[in-house]
């Protein structure tokens, strides 16, 4: 049951990263809107969780219990994170778009999403992960997902090195950068919650 409601909140963040760049990147600001009330639907879902697992915990055995809800509890935290990630691209972003500022220099769109979707892999391989438990996968996901925050910190100094330069605009590259640099936290928080879940399971 916990991993199937922590698959279900993988797959969320996963959809709701890729509608929250799609839509800045096309100017759609309704749908930006609209990412906002899921995620914070989905906040308040979690919340949920977690508050019926703690009263379930109270009727059975202290350290069993412990024991069994260690790996819950680390991936509740680490959604959590991912969610909150979500939450401060979309609320700039929205900003960005509603008030019809500049849009993004389209040079770096197609070096965006060529990292965008290498992130949407890793979180469906994770979900994959949740769903079968393979702890040898785990470790090669966790190395994937390091290689990738590491490629795409190389990308976030060349957009900075562009910035310095005044090259670009930037209000809506200043955007775009937070972007960038909140998609490598929702790299670290996949791999703190499947460090979490591999030590447990160990």
């Amino acid at each position: 049951h916990r991993r199937v409601s922590n698959t279900a909140h993988l797959r969320f963040v996963a959809e709701t990263y890729e509608g929250i760049t799609d839509a800045f990147l096309n100017e759609e600001y309704r749908r930006l809107r609209r990412a906002a009330t899921e995620i914070e639907e989905e906040r308040k879902e979690l919340k949920r969780q977690r508050r019926r697992e703690i009263i379930g915990l109270r009727k059975v055995n202290p350290i069993l219990a412990m024991e069994r809800n260690t790996w819950y509890f680390l991936g509740n935290n680490s959604v959590g994170q991912m969610l909150y990630c979500l939450k401060r691209i979309n609320e700039p972003c929205s900003e960005h778009v509603g008030n019809s500022f500049m849009p993004i220099d389209r040079k770096y769109v197609t070096s965006f999403l060529s990292y965008r979707n290498e992130i949407l892999k890793i979180y469906r391989r994770a979900e994959d992960f949740l769903t079968d438990g393979n702890a040898a996968a785990a470790d090669t996901l966790r190395a994937d997902a390091m290689a990738l925050q590491s490629s795409i910190s190389g990308y976030r100094k060349r957009i900075i090195d562009d910035i310095q330069r005044g090259q670009v605009n930037i209000e809506s590259t200043t955007v775009f950068l937070l972007i960038v640099q909140e998609s490598q936290e929702l790299l670290s928080s996949m791999r703190h919650m499947l460090r979490g879940i591999s030590k447990f399971q160990n």
